[in-house]
């Protein structure tokens, strides 16, 4: 167990805070109790967020609910096992749900900080770059993402520490050409491909030739053959693998500006969009399950997100330029 949750577990967390502040009721603190004893990790993104909200001066901690390794004094429970109740304030929405976009936004920066310190190629929000390596390779980088590069041995190494990236890889039969990607591993001698690194998933589309792709987390291997035409997808908590078509002249299209999407949850999407969005976007509810298939705009997301919402039902509330909050059409959002 990490002590940084994930970005999804942060922000249902903030979800939750948000809830309890605008409609507070015994039934809503039985659901979150439900939630908090559902795994280490909600409990440990629960904490973070109260506690960067208590260093926001935007509310204090009234009581403190203590889990299995609590100090025995009462006093100062330990992060990974405590529970902070906030105490409903009679406030407006809009300037606490700004500090907890700020508070969120500070959690989410050590990683992605740490991640840029590793890279040898990185982008920032709504920036492209296009790599040329020493064998004749081309990268192109797409938003938000990163990249360590190694070809010193026999095999050339390219490692993505996150975001999506374009590889057209010079072909050398002497010299296979490895792309990692968390679990994920892809291998060519000669071809085009998409890798796409998200926090649920990984993706593997073709758009020439043929790659080989091992997944390996220890308990659960994989190898496939991916050929044009084709994406494959891994679940990295399950390691489930998902194998569809995916037409070949779609293939990296967001470099262009034009991201297309085949059957992809609301939430690996909405990931994708926020690597343009200079903003905050938080996903208020369960309809980052949901599955969408369209073109979305790069370079216009607040119009993407709204597209992609709009067969769904979902619901867009703009707080400010930096805060944007979505639910689905059971679940209204506050005003």
């Amino acid at each position: 167990m990490t002590d940084t949750p994930s970005g999804n577990t942060l922000e249902e967390a903030a979800d939750w805070l948000i809830r309890l502040h605008e409609a507070d009721s015994q039934e809503l603190r039985a659901r979150h109790d439900q939630w908090l004893a559902a795994s280490e990790d909600n409990r440990n993104a629960w904490t973070k967020v109260c506690m960067a909200w208590s260093v926001a001066d935007a509310a204090q901690p009234a009581t403190v609910t203590a889990w299995p390794g609590r100090k025995s004094d009462g006093k100062q429970p330990e992060a990974a096992a405590s529970i902070v109740e906030i105490r409903r304030r009679k406030r407006r929405y809009l300037p606490y749900a700004a500090a907890l976009a700020a508070a969120c936004l500070a959690i989410a920066i050590l990683p992605q900080a740490w991640r840029t310190l590793e890279a040898d190629y990185s982008t920032d929000t709504a920036e492209m770059k296009t790599i040329n390596l020493l064998d004749g390779s081309t990268i192109s980088l797409g938003a938000d993402s990163a990249i360590a590069v190694n070809l010193a041995n026999r095999t050339r190494i390219v490692q993505l520490l996150g975001g999506r990236a374009f590889f057209d890889i010079a072909k050398d039969e002497t010299r296979p050409f490895v792309v990692q990607a968390g679990d994920v591993s892809v291998t060519v001698l000669g071809t085009a491909f998409d890798v796409g690194l998200g926090r649920e998933e990984i993706s593997v589309a073709v758009k020439r030739g043929l790659v080989g792709v091992r997944y390996d987390s220890g308990d659960i291997q994989a190898d496939e053959r991916v050929s044009p035409g084709t994406q494959l997808t891994i679940n990295r908590r399950t390691g489930s693998v998902i194998s569809q078509a995916f037409p070949a002249s779609e293939v990296g299209t967001w470099i262009d500006g034009k991201l297309f999407v085949e059957n992809a949850p609301i939430s690996e999407v909405l990931e994708e969009l926020r690597r343009y969005h200079r903003g905050v976007i938080i996903l208020a509810d369960d309809i980052g399950a949901r599955r969408v298939t369209g073109f979305y705009n790069l370079q216009a997301p607040d119009q993407a997100i709204g597209a992609m919402l709009l067969p769904v039902g979902g619901k867009v509330r703009t707080i400010t330029p930096y805060l944007t909050l979505i639910s689905g059409p059971s679940d209204p959002l506050p005003k």
